[in-house]
């Protein structure tokens, strides 16, 4: 492309398109000519929900299309929501040629035939195929780059698109170009709205006007002083990753709360909940499995052994694995093979720090899934294991067996007598009517009981670490705009010396693997120097507590990751920040909220998002059941833990403000649920007896799903306490 030609492009594709033409490596080069072509995706589909939205809004198709891989795309991704947008623009789109560009030029050479031919296969040889050699890279980039620019020529018709900043009170054109219609039609455009975000970028195209925040913004990065165009990434845990273009030193940028709040508004994070056909009182999954399946990366191998134990005769399979080997992900990714596959898997996940992780929640999930399943209601008068296993057995005889997949075994057996009862009484009958398919964590007594139970195992040797291949795919996959400095370690051979420290160092354990990137992204490691690295998982959770700063947002660091690792389910912001209040460490207004939001940010990487009622509204939890061990254990952290414990007893004796009617703070329903594990945790069985004791206790039955909580509750307070009348 020439330089003329290339002045001509929107800033966006400027940046990539010329450290393309200025790269001798033929590796590096091919990347950019990657990175260009995905840039050119990321804007189109900018450009396409902006267009959407002047012509007030997407139809639900395209909605849904975009809303199912937004969250985390990939090259690929990409490529589905402007495949999309160019099969359904609105009617009266200024943007013809570029969906012509889209359908025509971009997507026959997407396909192909290896990497010689495919654009989709030669991205990924050069991420996840264990790297490429210098001779290799040299015939590719000798066959690719007269087709790429080929490519990429019709593109320079997108300089009459001009992108321009219209928040905080001024108008700026991107380009820098002297002021022209551009600025007066944009100057109009915002002096109409109700209110346009401080760094809120429009796209001016003749006559039409369209909005492409917070897809693209306008706003100088941490560390920056000056603003640049952002570009969307990813979502984070907390905020939009962006990409900033020109900046001199951040390669990747937050976002607002607000832009987050945009998109979540618009629909288009996550596929809409769909109320299912019958009211169950035990929440499910799905959003949680989604999500998960999406993060999980290789295995392969993993994850078609278990969709092939799957269809074996009535059972128990066991799948075992270490604290932090991925078995939730590939669990994940085994439930939406199954769901595909149209079998209609039962998938339980049970968690420390969820009020469903106990076996009547679990058999009381089975029985309403399998009842909808059956179209029947529930058998009368008989114990929910009965009626679980009468439910499946009817399945099986009218239909092929119904699979069960129970994931983090251990954190259900934690809340029983011992794995061996749990195996017994639960599991074995179960399998009796259904193919179970249990996993969690290495233990020799579970192991045991397991066996005993005439468990077979899918995986042999349990869940295997991580191959090197699916720790460089991982890498990639995840660090987006900086892949490229991996890339640069490449030696011939298929050698990368950060790969192969990272796979040294985390043991085959992907949460290490998860650290390691949320230290890239936030520019901790963007040397990617292999003796910055941790000697061990334990060592690099130890790091990313002990991270510290300034301000109001860290008074909430410690606190918050102690309460985090003491929570009995996850939670949105709002009802932390209402715990932070009740312990006088934020204030009770938008400021205080504000500040909890930053704590969170700051806590990258130890903090993980979970959306469990499908609704698109975050809760946090730690990000991994070994960090949360490793807070709950650590010298450093005992006091943070030790004084949230008694906080959070303190709040569950008084979920309320007194004298009541006085409306709920956000966290009142979650105290009302788990108040009395929060107080046999502190010791205190009299308040945990009172807490299920009358009115309060009418108050939690009147709520859905209460129940099997409730019984819950009683049952470990006559384990703590025997002694103790929790009858009120």
């Amino acid at each position: 492309m020439s330089a003329d030609a290339l002045a001509a492009l929107p800033p966006v594709l400027r940046a990539p398109l010329a450290e393309w033409a200025a790269e001798d490596e033929p590796r590096l080069a091919l990347w950019h000519a990657c990175d260009a072509v995905e840039m050119a995706l990321r804007l189109a589909v900018a450009l396409g929900v902006g267009d959407w939205a002047r012509a007030g809004g997407a139809p639900p198709a395209v909605r849904a299309e975009i809303a199912r891989r937004l969250e985390q795309p990939t090259l690929g991704r990409w490529r589905g929501m402007a495949l999309a947008i160019a099969a359904s623009p609105p009617a009266d789109t200024p943007l013809g040629a570029l969906w012509a560009w889209v359908r025509d030029a971009l997507e026959p050479m997407m396909v192909g035939d290896g990497p010689a031919t495919s654009l989709a296969e030669l991205r990924n040889r050069l991420a996840h195929g264990g790297g490429v050699s210098h001779a290799l890279a040299r015939e590719l980039l000798a066959g690719w780059e007269p087709r790429l620019a080929a490519l990429l020529a019709p593109l320079a018709a997108l300089g009459e698109v001009v992108l321009v900043a219209v928040g905080g009170g001024e108008v700026v054109e991107l380009d820098g170009a002297p002021p022209g219609a551009a600025l007066a039609a944009a100057r109009a455009w915002a002096a109409a709205q109700p209110a346009v975000p401080p760094d809120a970028v429009v796209a001016v195209c003749g006559a039409a006007v369209l909005p492409l925040w917070p897809l693209v913004g306008w706003s100088a990065p941490a560390g920056e002083a000056h603003a640049v165009p952002q570009v969307y990434v990813r979502r984070g845990e907390v905020r939009l990753m962006m990409t900033p273009l020109g900046a001199a030193h951040a390669a990747v940028a937050e976002s607002s709360d607000a832009a987050v709040a945009a998109l979540l508004a618009a629909g288009l994070f996550g596929e809409p909940a769909v109320a299912p056909p019958v009211a169950f009182t035990i929440a499910g999954f799905d959003a949680e499995w989604k999500r998960d399946a999406g993060q999980c990366v290789g295995r392969d191998a993993e994850v078609a052994a278990l969709v092939a134990a799957a269809d074996a005769p009535a059972g128990l399979a066991w799948v075992w694995g270490a604290a932090g080997s991925g078995k939730s992900l590939i669990a994940a990714r085994v439930v939406r093979a199954l769901t595909e596959a149209g079998r209609a898997p039962i998938a339980f996940r049970a968690r420390a720090g969820d009020g469903r992780c106990t076996r009547e929640a679990l058999l009381a999930f089975v029985v309403e899934r399998a009842a909808a399943l059956a179209g029947a209601p529930p058998p009368r008068g008989r114990p929910p294991r009965e009626q679980a296993r009468e439910l499946l057995a009817a399945l099986a005889g009218r239909h092929a067996l119904v699979p069960v997949v129970i994931d983090g075994l251990e954190d259900l057996v934690a809340s029983e007598p011992s794995g061996a009862a749990l195996v017994a009484e639960v599991l074995a009958p179960l399998a009796r009517a259904a193919r179970v398919i249990a996993i969690g964590r290495a233990d020799a007594a579970l192991d045991a009981a397991m066996r005993a139970a005439g468990a077979d195992a899918p995986l042999p040797d349990g869940v295997p670490p991580m191959s090197a291949a699916d720790v460089r795919e991982m890498l990639l996959d995840k660090i987006g705009p900086l892949s490229r400095r991996l890339l640069a370690l490449d030696r011939d051979a298929g050698i990368n010396p950060f790969v192969e420290a990272v796979v040294a160092r985390a043991e085959g354990l992907p949460i290490y693997v998860a650290h390691v990137i949320g230290d890239v992204l936030s520019g901790k490691l963007t040397s990617l120097d292999a003796g910055a690295l941790p000697p061990s998982l334990d060592a690099y959770h130890a790091r990313v507590l002990r991270r510290g700063g300034a301000g109001a947002a860290q008074q909430l660091v410690t606190p918050l990751v102690a309460t985090l690792a003491l929570l009995e389910e996850p939670l949105e912001a709002a009802a932390l920040h209402a715990l932070m209040v009740r312990r006088t460490l934020a204030t009770d207004d938008a400021v205080g909220l504000a500040a909890v939001h930053d704590a969170l940010a700051q806590l990258a990487g130890a903090v993980r998002r979970v959306d469990r009622d499908g609704d698109g509204v975050p809760e946090f939890t730690l990000a991994h059941a070994t960090l949360r061990d490793h807070v709950r254990a650590s010298a450093e952290q005992a006091m943070a833990v030790a004084t949230a414990r008694t906080a959070l007893a303190a709040a569950a004796r008084a979920p309320r403000a007194e004298p009541e009617p006085e409306p709920d703070d956000a966290a009142a329903r979650y105290l009302d649920d788990h108040g009395v594990a929060h107080l046999l945790d502190a010791g205190d069985a009299a308040g945990a007896a009172a807490a299920v004791a009358w009115p309060r206790l009418v108050a939690r039955l009147a709520r859905p799903g209460a129940l099997p909580r409730v019984l819950g509750d009683l049952r470990r307070i006559a384990a703590r306490a025997p002694g103790v009348d929790a009858g009120g």
